[in-house]
């Protein structure tokens, strides 16, 4: 290999008796020198290049992860009818139980009343069936009634108590279907979407409102299955957001599955957030922990 001039007159100054100041070494890379950084002397490493961490050594960060709720539920109507009034707005923290939609609501009061009248009915008659059995049975015991009679009249009164049974199941069905005209919410959380407006006809099972509980959040990101290894439940995490403000969780589920287009995994990571500060759909960046030292 010819050594560029530069490189020999440099040499050459070494060995004419040129020397560093008094106390000081005198060190030379002559691969930095050389055209390509000195590739030609071999050698594996560059000069200035640093050895990766070992990971399980070091946190790692997984990029692309997108905050959802803790848990979030598409509410539909149970009972068909016409939307009468819809209470509060996209955004509002409502609490478990608040009423958010009444669906005809003096419609199935009406069928309340109506089965209730008709039990009050059917347990007249059902007495008075069973007081004529009674005095029908006494006058048997006398010979004052034939059996083909008491026979009868007991017929009647089961008759009777049996239609009795099928209201008082038709009243309870009524009360369910009147209560379930107040349309509630199953649990504290923010509205995210209505689906209906008021004076709109609803048939059941159709979705009305989406709310979501983000007193907790989850991180969820797909680490890379080089990477899955080191977590494990409870491992210590932290999103980052774009604007370097950070937020402290834990690994609370991993899937057990790996992706075989991405070759990653699906990791949940759980986030306190009382304050509301991380909203549904934020994106960031997630920190793990290694189990070897989130974990001792």
């Amino acid at each position: 290999m010819i050594l560029p001039k530069s490189v020999l007159v440099f040499v050459g100054l070494l060995f004419t008796g040129i020397s560093a100041p008094c106390g000081q070494s005198f060190q030379v890379d002559l691969r930095a020198a050389l055209p390509g950084g000195g590739k030609e002397l071999g050698g594996s490493q560059q000069a200035g290049q640093v050895r990766p961490a070992r990971e399980d050594d070091e946190t790692f960060r997984t990029e692309a992860a997108v905050i959802r709720p803790y848990r979030q539920a598409t509410v539909g109507a149970e009972v068909p009818g016409v939307v009468e009034l819809r209470n509060f707005a996209e955004g509002d923290l409502v609490d478990e139980g608040s009423v958010i939609f009444k669906i005809s609501p003096e419609r199935y009061k009406l069928s309340v009343e109506k089965t209730r009248q008709r039990v009050l009915a059917l347990e007249a008659s059902l007495e008075r069936a069973e007081q004529e059995l009674k005095l029908k049975e006494y006058l048997l015991s006398h010979n004052a009634a034939t059996r083909q009679e008491v026979l009868k009249v007991r017929a009647e009164a089961r008759i009777a108590e049996h239609q009795m049974n099928e209201a008082k199941k038709d009243h309870e069905f009524a009360v369910r279907d009147m209560e379930k005209s107040f349309v509630r919410a199953p649990f504290e959380g923010h509205i995210v979407a209505f689906y209906r407006e008021p004076h709109e006809a609803v048939q059941r099972f159709e979705q009305l409102f989406l709310i979501a509980d983000t007193s907790k959040v989850y991180a969820v990101v797909n680490v890379p299955e080089t990477r899955v290894t080191l977590l494990t439940k409870g491992s210590l995490a932290v999103f980052v957001r774009p604007s370097g403000d950070r937020f402290s969780g834990t690994v609370a589920m991993m899937g057990k599955a790996i992706d075989p287009a991405s070759r990653t995994k699906k990791v949940h990571v759980l986030i306190e957030n009382a304050q509301g500060k991380l909203e549904m759909g934020m994106l960031g960046a997630v920190d793990f922990v290694p189990k070897q030292r989130g974990n001792p």
